[in-house]
């Protein structure tokens, strides 16, 4: 397997969608960076902006097979949340008129978590302080100026806390860029030949690394590639069956139920709240 190319590719992947931060905010910022040198799967993305002061701050997160640590930097209450990875739709209480500053990298493995695991974080969060004791970079992070103050003091603190240089790709970590260069479509039986391993050991070392099966994680994949692609209703001539047929749905009824099971509605009623002419999408 050409680790080289594998890397090349990966690097050209989109960010996941999450629509609904745009109807809750203003003076969005967005930068894709190479975070973490010693995997694959080493990007990820810090976003900025700000919550207004005449929305409800609650925001629908989507699951994108990604986890986020999210700052709110107001200096009177600066907090830090770590959110791992979301399986199922979750709501996030966000702060009126407070800066939003977020870090969703691509991948955790490879990283050091304190005493956590990746899995244990499963459709949950954490105070980042429960995770990294003695640290304050949510103050640091509330203080600085800019974006990019913000971004070159977490990667500082990525560098020192999170970063594994003792790293080395394992069989979880190679399965999730194959499945992701593929937009959730490789098949459990495709991907065990180019491992060389057996179908159960594959699910199994997948599952004991992340806390859900290579199913799951297709899905989440497949899912977004829709999103990415319906995002661009509005520019090209896709109607919701091209969109299902090309994300590898086996028809649009199959399409309809899984975009229903990950996002609480239907492709119409998704299309009508975000992809309007006067909406925003990420």
């Amino acid at each position: 397997m050409n680790i080289s190319n594998l890397k090349d590719r990966i690097r050209h992947t989109e960010p996941p969608v999450q629509p609904d931060i745009k109807r809750v905010g203003t003076d969005f910022l967005e930068r894709s960076v190479v975070w973490n040198p010693y995997n694959i799967k080493n990007g990820a993305i810090f976003r900025q902006f700000t919550v207004r002061d005449d929305c409800d701050p609650i925001i629908s997160l989507i699951p994108d097979a990604c986890a986020e640590i999210v700052f709110t930097c107001d200096q009177d209450n600066a907090k830090a949340e770590f959110y791992g990875v979301r399986t199922v739709p979750q709501e996030l209480r966000l702060q009126n008129n407070a800066t939003v500053f977020c870090f969703k990298p691509y991948t955790l493995v490879g990283t050091k978590l304190g005493n956590i695991q990746q899995s244990e974080l499963l459709n949950t969060s954490l105070d980042l302080v429960n995770i990294f004791s003695n640290t304050d970079i949510a103050e640091r992070i509330a203080e600085a100026s800019s974006f990019d103050e913000r971004i070159m003091l977490f990667q500082n603190f990525a560098m020192e806390k999170m970063l594994d240089a003792n790293f080395e790709d394992d069989i979880s970590e190679l399965m999730a860029v194959i499945m992701c260069l593929s937009k959730g479509n490789a098949r459990i039986s495709e991907i065990k030949k180019i491992m060389g391993f057996t179908e159960q050991y594959c699910r199994k070392m997948f599952k004991a690394q992340y806390g859900f099966s290579p199913k799951t994680y297709g899905r989440m994949l497949r899912l977004q590639k829709t999103l990415t692609m319906m995002s661009s209703m509005l520019t090209k001539n896709y109607s919701l069956t091209d969109i299902a047929y090309e994300s590898g749905y086996s028809d649009v009824a199959h399409f309809i139920r899984e975009f229903g099971l990950y996002t609480n509605m239907t492709p119409k009623q998704y299309k009508q709240t975000y992809l309007t002419p006067i909406s925003n999408v990420v």
